[in-house]
């Protein structure tokens, strides 16, 4: 389990990511290559867990174990704290493990499949100059499958830091401010899922 801290912000199509060195003296910023993400979300019919600020999803595409679930956090102006839990297995098997700590959630509820994204993400990693990772920020593009179908596309900026320390909170601070400087929309910070399916995941 971790703590997740990230800036999520919405831009158009057209907008020009800025450079991005210098967030913070002597921070530099290195270009990784593109990734393909695929991600199924889990929920029961109703959005039990959207609704209630929890997602869990199955994704490939990048290192590490491909389900996660992130529990209800709190925001704090353009940033959104969650705790994030990672569990290995197929996409076909919900883990027990995070089927258990949703119960109190889902109530019996079935936990299906709710939305398949595909994401073309873009890393860019803030690093001091020797070579500790401070942040990340990622620039995606969303599209929303349903069946063979592409239902909304959207693109978004997160900024997650991986400093917990003072250095992390000015490089958040520092990258959305120029983010939204450079024309990115200041809006309160929504998870992907929120944003993909719209008005039925939000309702209190």
């Amino acid at each position: 389990m971790s703590l997740e801290r990230e800036a999520k912000l919405a831009v158009t199509a057209a907008f020009q990511l800025p450079p991005m060195g210098g967030l913070i003296d002597g921070a530099i910023a290195v270009t990784r290559p593109r990734l393909e993400l695929q991600a199924t979300y889990y929920d029961t019919a109703e959005f039990q867990l959207a609704r209630w600020g929890v997602t869990l999803r199955h994704r490939t595409g990048e290192p590490g174990v491909a389900w996660t679930l992130k529990l209800p956090g709190a925001a704090t102006g353009q940033a959104l704290e969650r705790q994030e839990l990672g569990f290995a297995g197929d996409r076909m098997a919900i883990p027990r493990e995070a089927a258990d700590l949703v119960r109190a959630y889902v109530r019996g509820r079935a936990l299906i499949p709710v939305a398949r994204l595909h994401t073309s993400r873009n890393p860019i990693d803030i690093r001091e100059p020797d070579g500790i990772l401070l942040a990340e920020i990622v620039d995606d593009a969303v599209s929303v499958h349903v069946g063979r179908r592409v239902t909304r596309r959207f693109r978004e900026i997160e900024i997650e830091t991986k400093d917990d320390g003072r250095k992390g909170r000015e490089v958040l601070r520092s990258a959305v401010d120029r983010v939204t400087a450079a024309g990115c929309k200041g809006e309160q910070p929504m998870p992907k899922l929120i944003r993909a399916i719209g008005v039925r995941a939000s309702r209190p």
